[in-house]
């Protein structure tokens, strides 16, 4: 048990940096490395002393990257390039997305590193391991910050990217690559694409993610059909892939040599399996690039394998916290990756129920492994924002033998062949994963997506472990009334019911916000959509409501018909149930959803709190996009609320006009903050309490105007900019004027958010 304790004391030290928002100076690792080495003397502070030392190689490694990062005063510089291309181009003609490592000094105060390019009508693709030179504008790595959304700067992180940006002309190809892993992952992409072309299926996308780890074949539709049902671990080539291939070569090899005296006299059977394990384990990895879920696979290999290599037998749980222990060494970073804590967790999970299955047959423990499985993956895909699926485990208990048995086997074998020009098992494999993707997208058709909160995640999760304790020490007929007790806890779990609560979301250059009131909840606008397919209607709106809990939305208000506010409207629709829309202007991708348009003298009280539309009149239908935005009033006895979309100038004049605004307590800059809007006289007439500004961090349009914020902030107006706060959250208590403020970028980043 020591050894385990100690695998946990590292993983929890390393942790623990998250809490912190900048990472402590390098003057605190002296004294603190000098603690470690005086916490070694002593046998019994072992746990402590891996505690620190986890602290401080997490911290050290931290400290690498944000100092390998492009400088902010270079944020926005051009730069010629000089490097590897190291990943496979993902895209098409019109566009695509790669990573580059520089092989030159990027500049004299730069060196450069790994950075992720786009690249906008490419004169050709980019060959993976080929050396190219390009012109190109480079940013400091930056993201959108809400909760439940996907980090961005997070993701840069881990995968050790230290700038972004695209080209802007003068590529030039160098040289290729020489004959490399890199080489043979490439020669095996491009049979793949011609045999599916000649053919014209739809599953080479399938065959490549299976074969070399490269996904960029599989289209939004597939990636979403696969997030639904729950079987997007069986594209990425992670522990199951790496074991299986490690499982198969260690059979086949201790079976084969087992039937020759003479090798066995040399080489017991079970060492030359375990040989073999890894070495299957090795070339696999290689295949896929030696990717870090692969890496931390072949690692868990080569401990699980060693120990028969060197006759020495340790009990599982020894052996998984070596390898756990020599993962985190080797990449500190991976801890904040999802399929870390999916394959750890995994392999604990099912080494607890073998060592504990008492007289279960083998069905049975194959029942109970997938259902405990979702069980405890359900806490950790909600913690990183991970679609939710009750039909996940039903999918699993037959794609994952369908994947392990037959389909993963069919890949290397197929690639093997047609190394030789026998191309026929890839077309019948091609024919296998084309029906496999056909009844995924219908299963995924079926689903209902599973909305839980915060504090469901926490209850299930305590669940898994009392399970583990049970499993453990008493029988399994004691989990009977522990799983009645979880059923009815989740139940009875309190939901939250705020008196008046905004969130504004951190969209970029865009809008989105969320009011709330005691029973009801208003959506007004969705942030931008990108002709990449990214959006953030389903990149930070949905995973928000999914974390706290909401699947329904009363009402959605899209502002006005600009991309920037509107995006993937039609799609929002499709995944969140929404009782009614309102459209200050008609969106053209809305209209079979039934909008009803927005007209000022339109309102409603939902729990004692006044909603009233103040703009647009019916007689405006002929001015700009802008000023057709709907503009939103909230009253309650406490404070007054202003929504005010993209209007300008002209509009500002009809409101003071027309409305009963009085003193607002909180106003959204209208426009972004752009010179077009807030004339003196809104801003002296409105005299906010608090101002909010929706904008990208250094957009092109300079949003918000310096003079725009002063006129603001000369009122008393404490102004808060999401791309500087993140995610921002104003709540009320009924009888308070003043609200509780929460500022995402502030409370809630780690050292790796700007």
């Amino acid at each position: 048990m020591k050894l385990e304790l100690n695998a946990i004391s590292l993983l929890l030290g390393m942790l623990s940096l998250s809490l912190f928002r900048e990472l402590p100076g390098h003057a605190w690792f002296i004294p603190a490395g000098i603690a470690l080495t005086l916490l070694l003397l002593f046998r019994k502070a072992l746990p402590l002393s891996f505690l620190l030392a986890g602290f401080l190689w997490a911290g050290l490694d931290g400290h690498n990257y944000i100092q390998s990062k492009l400088p902010t005063d270079l944020h926005g510089t051009d730069f010629t390039l000089t490097g590897k291309i190291s990943s496979f181009p993902k895209g098409d003609n019109k566009r695509i997305t790669f990573l580059v490592t520089s092989t030159a000094p990027v500049s004299e105060r730069w060196p450069g590193g790994r950075i992720r390019l786009s690249w906008r009508d490419p004169v050709s693709i980019p060959t993976l391991g080929d050396e190219w030179s390009f012109r190109v504008r480079l940013f400091t790595p930056s993201g959108m910050l809400n909760k439940g959304g996907f980090d961005y700067e997070r993701w840069l992180y881990t995968d050790n990217i230290v700038a972004t940006g695209y080209v802007r002309g003068d590529e030039q190809r160098l040289n290729g690559g020489a004959v490399s892993v890199d080489r043979v992952r490439h020669y095996f992409r491009e049979r793949i694409d011609a045999l599916a072309n000649q053919q014209q299926h739809q599953a080479a996308g399938l065959l490549k993610a299976l074969l070399i780890g490269d996904r960029s074949g599989i289209d939004q539709q597939q990636s979403q059909s696969f997030q639904a049902t729950g079987t997007s671990h069986l594209i990425a080539i992670s522990g199951l892939h790496i074991g299986l291939v490690a499982g198969a070569c260690w059979f086949l090899a201790s079976f084969l040599w087992s039937r020759s005296v003479r090798l066995m006299r040399r080489v017991p059977a079970p060492l030359a399996g375990a040989i073999a394990a890894i070495l299957g384990a090795f070339l696999y990895a290689a295949l896929a690039g030696f990717s870090l879920p692969t890496q931390r696979a072949l690692i868990m290999t080569i401990v699980f394998a060693g120990a028969t290599c060197l006759k020495v037998y340790y009990p599982p749980l020894v052996r998984l916290a070596v390898a756990l222990i020599l993962v985190v060494i080797a990449d500190p970073r991976c801890i904040w990756q999802p399929a870390f804590w999916f394959s750890f967790s995994a392999v604990l999970l099912l080494i607890t129920l073998f060592q504990y299955r008492r007289n279960l047959s083998s069905w049975q423990l194959l029942i109970i492994a997938q259902l405990f499985l979702t069980a405890l993956m359900l806490p950790l895909q909600a913690t990183f924002g991970m679609p939710l699926s009750l039909i996940s485990p039903l999918v699993n208990w037959i794609a994952v033998p369908w994947f392990s048995l037959l389909l993963v086997p069919a890949t290397l074998v197929s690639a093997i062949l047609s190394l030789f020009d026998f191309n026929l098992p890839v077309q019948i494999y091609l024919q296998l994963a084309d029906w496999t993707l056909a009844l995924i997208n219908l299963v995924a058709e079926y689903n209902s997506p599973l909305v839980i909160g915060q504090q469901h995640i926490l209850l299930t999760l305590a669940a898994v472990i009392a399970v583990f304790l049970f499993v453990r020490y008493f029988s399994w007929r004691s989990l009977i009334p522990l799983l009645m007790l979880y059923l009815l806890s989740w139940a009875r779990l309190p939901v939250e019911k705020p008196y008046l609560k905004l969130v504004v979301f951190d969209v970029g250059q865009g809008q989105s916000l969320l009011i709330e009131t005691e029973n009801h909840r208003l959506l007004y606008d969705l942030g931008p959509a990108f002709p990449s397919g990214f959006n953030t209607a389903e990149s930070v709106v949905i995973p928000y409501l999914q974390a706290q809990g909401i699947n329904q939305i009363d009402k959605l208000i899209l502002s006005h018909d600009d991309k920037d506010h509107t995006g993937a409207a039609d799609s929002f629709l499709t995944r969140i149930m929404t009782l009614e829309l309102l459209e200050g202007q008609a969106v053209e991708s809305t209209g079979h959803h039934g909008p009803r348009a927005c007209r000022a003298g339109d309102s409603w009280q939902w729990d004692g709190i006044l909603f009233e539309i103040v703009h647009p009149h019916n007689r405006d239908s002929g001015i700009s996009d802008n000023d057709m935005s709907c503009v939103l009033m909230v009253k309650s006895d406490e404070t007054t609320l202003l929504i005010t979309g993209d209007i300008t100038k002209p509009v500002e004049k009809q409101l003071l006009e027309n409305a009963d605004l009085g003193n607002v307590g909180l106003v959204t800059l209208p426009h972004h903050g752009s010179n077009s809007s807030s004339a003196d006289v809104f801003v002296n007439s409105l005299q906010a309490d608090y101002g909010v500004v929706s904008s990208g961090w250094r957009n092109r349009y300079g949003h918000p105007r310096k003079p725009v914020i002063d006129r603001w902030s000369a009122t008393g107006t404490r102004i808060f900019n999401t791309a500087d706060s993140g995610m921002q959250v104003f709540r009320w208590e009924r009888g308070s004027a003043t609200p509780v403020i929460d500022s995402w970028r502030t409370n809630h980043a780690s050292f790796w958010n700007r």
